[in-house]
Parts: structure tokens; sequence; C-alpha cells
């Protein structure tokens, strides 16, 4: 009788098992397969010589808090420097850049090819030489063709550290700026 109960309690005990494969750590296993289980998405910490923006990015990651903190500065950013801008306050201009961009409209090689590759400097046998260049027949000029209450209207991260900043006209949504997290606080950077 107790082999009987001893067998009994095995048939029992394998019989209740299923061949369902044990979760393993940081995968999801979707309830019902009619209903797609939530993607988790294991985001590796920055190695050495590994920036923020290299690590992919999910937009899912910025909080309401931390997009609408952004949108107030970043909208707040604009107005300064749209009247930087419209003074052609090429100094006050400076201290809203990046370092990359700076860089960037330092070298002669990249003033160089956008003095050739720009349809409206080509058009007007525009060269530039200097940063200043840049600043007055880019910069500026740019600016002649949005209205003085261009604001912002929409933020978009693409990472992190990075946001594109847009106005809304009619129905098209034009790019204001890119703005990138430099030491806690946002600059212009030269679009990606």
């Amino acid at each position: 009788m107790k082999a009987f109960l001893a067998i009994l309690l095995l048939l029992s005990t394998f019989s209740c098992t299923t061949n369902t494969p044990e979760p393993q750590q940081g995968v999801i296993l979707p309830q019902d397969p009619a209903f797609p289980a939530p993607v988790q998405i294991t985001v590796p910490a920055p190695g050495p010589g590994t920036s923020a923006d290299q690590i992919p990015f999910d937009p899912r990651s910025i909080s309401s808090k931390e997009f609408e903190d952004a949108r107030s500065e970043i909208a707040l950013l604009i107005e300064e420097i749209n009247r930087v801008i419209r003074a052609n306050n090429y100094t006050k201009w400076l201290t809203y850049l990046s370092d990359d961009f700076i860089a960037t409209i330092n070298s002669p090689e990249y003033l160089d090819r956008i003095s050739k590759t720009s349809r409206q400097l080509t058009m007007q046998r525009i060269v530039l030489k200097t940063p200043q260049d840049y600043f007055k027949q880019v910069v500026v000029a740019a600016r002649q063709g949005i209205s003085l209450d261009a604001h912002l209207d929409d933020i978009e991260f693409v990472s992190h550290t990075r946001v594109k900043a847009y106005t809304v006209k009619g129905n098209q949504r034009l790019r204001l700026f890119e703005f990138v997290k430099s030491r806690g606080t946002w600059k212009i950077a030269l679009p990606n």
C-alpha cells in the first residue's frame, strides 16, 4: 500500500508540472499570445570612452517632468537667443554655443564647405572666412525668414542629452535649433 501511495504521489507531482521554460532574468514572457509583452530594454553603463549619446536611447525613458522641465528651459532660452540674433550680437551668441559647435565654425575647412554648398551664399558670392561671417551670413540671414514671434511649439528628445526644438507655421514643423546639455546647461548644437 505504501508503494502504491508513493507511486501515486510521484505521478501526481510529474503530471502537474509543465514544460514551460523558467523565465530568465531580464526577459519578460508574454501572458497571452494575443497581446504582446512589453519589451524590457537594458541600457549598458557607459564604459571608458563611451559618451551618453552612444548608448541606445528609448524616448520612453524621459519622464513627463523631465520633458516639461526641458521644454520650459528651452522655450526661455530660445527667446533669449532670438533677441541676441535680432540684435546681431555675435559675442553674446557665442555664449549659447556648445564647445563642438564653436570648434566647427572655427574650422576653415567647414567654413569653406558651407561657402561652396550653400545655395544662398554661392548665389551672392559670399565666402565665409571667420565664425563671425558664419553668424552674420548664415545665422542672422536664416532668422530673417522666420517671423519675430517664432516660438517653441515642441521638443523632441533624441538622446538623454540632446533635444530638437520646433516651431509650427501653418502645417509645417520647422526646426529652430538642436540643443545639447553640457555641464547642466542647454547649448546650441550642430544638427546631426
